[in-house]
């Protein structure tokens, strides 16, 4: 505890830096609105017989999900959503990825972030899908309508590759649109190339059960509220402490430890390589940072 005060003095004595102009602007193209980091009403939860599966875990001081399933490369890597505020599908495509590698039936595969964003419609997004969605829809689209193969803008790989082309300085684009057929160079067609989760579900918010699924079945998608300071925050654990909210962001959740006493989780962004700490970042894990342990979505693939 005490070392945990320390730390928050010191992150209040960080010196304070207002982003303004032209990397405010990028920094804003980057997140959504805050509305979707809610867990829709209704939405389902572990079932009884996966949460007793979950007690049987032993929780390390210190995890991370490249290094327990080192033959899943998708765990590790870093996707670039660019000037679209499009992390929920994302952080969506992400997990799914990873899990279909964890799990049955074991396949090593990128699936397609611009496939959710661009065709799952309403039921993840009010507005316009580059301007945010809802986390547990994008799961859910998953076990509904499945997700085809795709790798980012520079890989270009899979059935629907991402798009949108990493572009700083350049103003907020609108989400592709819905193309129900894979690129001409990739040797299947569309509805070939799905593949669907059996559930989809809302982890709940306290941090054991969190470990335990991540442990069990591989990362997770958080989403929470973010502020100014986010944008610096570097190899240091993040605690807010300063600057204006300026959306809601959804990410993914790959491990956790300790620095100094300090408890963390690590987790994958998708802002390119260029950011943070490679791309990833650690946060203040147990006190539900930023409403980060509030909203944990998952599903499981289908065997």
């Amino acid at each position: 505890m005490i070392a945990l005060l320390f730390f928050l003095l010191f992150m209040v004595s960080v010196k304070s830096k207002e982003l303004s102009g032209q990397e405010l602007l990028d920094f804003r193209y980057g997140v959504m609105d805050v509305k979707y980091i809610q867990i829709p009403e209704g939405a389902p939860t572990l079932e009884p017989k996966l949460f007793k599966m979950l007690l049987k875990e032993e929780i390390p001081e210190f995890f991370d999900a490249r290094q327990k399933w080192p033959k899943c490369n998708s765990i590790g890597w870093i996707r670039d959503q660019s000037n679209c505020g499009s992390c929920w599908a994302v952080a969506a495509a992400e997990v799914a990825s990873d899990r279909m590698c964890i799990n049955p039936p074991y396949y090593s595969m990128m699936l397609s972030s611009e496939d959710i964003l661009s065709c799952c419609g309403r039921q993840c997004y009010q507005q316009e899908a580059c301007q945010g969605g809802y986390p547990f829809a994008a799961m859910n689209w998953w076990k509904t309508n499945g997700i085809v193969t795709g790798t980012e803008y520079t890989d270009h790989q899979g059935c629907r590759p991402y798009s949108i082309r990493p572009c700083p300085g350049c103003s907020i684009r609108s989400a592709p649109r819905c193309q129900q057929q894979c690129q001409q160079s990739y040797p299947r067609n569309y509805t070939q190339d799905k593949y669907f989760a059996e559930k989809a579900y809302y982890v709940p918010g306290d941090v054991t059960t969190i470990q335990r699924e991540i442990l069990a079945h591989g990362p997770v998608e958080a989403a929470f509220r973010l502020f100014q300071d986010f944008y610096y925050v570097g190899k240091r654990i993040y605690h807010h402490t300063w600057g204006q909210q300026v959306g809601g962001h959804a990410v993914k959740i790959i491990g956790w430890g300790v620095e100094g006493q300090v408890p963390y989780w690590l987790v994958v962004n998708s802002w390119g390589t260029g950011w943070g700490d490679q791309g990833l970042f650690r946060i203040l894990r147990g006190n539900n940072e930023c409403g980060f342990e509030a909203g944990i979505v998952a599903a499981l693939p289908r065997s």
